[in-house]
């Protein structure tokens, strides 16, 4: 079944549908939702992209992140991909807005993102099939292993530290 994402102006206004693929092909603006999952020892939960996803396959990445669905709001969004990817549910705390422009191959990332975080005492369950797994990182870790360059990660992840520091 085609995945349809609203296009959306510079003023995050609706201008039509599109299917995802398309968007993606030729660089249109639409929104997604990333979700940073902590502990209580404020280390962060990534994901590792599945080796099937069209972009960045086997990469670590947000501990959720997924397009917003036509007339879906992002806080709904966001607890979906949550409980779709991780299998939890919880207080969402919005953390900020960014747009990118990322390039993939022939594939663009041309998205405007929300990013929430959540802080939890739950042992995230990654959808199989879909996730290669996850494993639980101090930010310093993250940082280092940004610098580093020895562990494939997100540009996506990397422009949110960048931020978020």
């Amino acid at each position: 079944m085609t995945e349809f994402l609203e296009v959306i102006d510079e003023k995050n206004r609706v201008l039509r549908l599109a299917p995802r693929r398309q968007c993606h092909e030729q660089g249109l603006l639409h929104k997604a939702v990333h979700v940073h999952v902590f502990d209580s020892k404020g280390r962060l939960y990534l994901q590792k992209r599945g080796a099937s996803t069209d972009r960045f396959p086997l990469y670590w990445d947000s501990s959720c992140a997924g397009h917003v669905s036509p007339r879906e709001s992002l806080e709904d969004a966001a607890n979906r991909e949550l409980e779709e990817e991780l299998g939890l549910r919880g207080k969402l705390v919005k953390k900020m807005d960014l747009r990118w422009h990322l390039r993939y191959k022939n594939l663009v990332e041309n998205e405007f993102i929300r990013l929430y975080y959540l802080v939890t005492q739950k042992q995230p369950k990654p959808r199989k099939g879909e996730l290669a797994g996850g494993k639980w990182v101090s930010l310093r870790k993250l940082d280092e292993m940004i610098a580093s360059k020895k562990e494939k990660v997100a540009p996506s992840l990397e422009i949110i530290r960048w931020f978020s520091r």
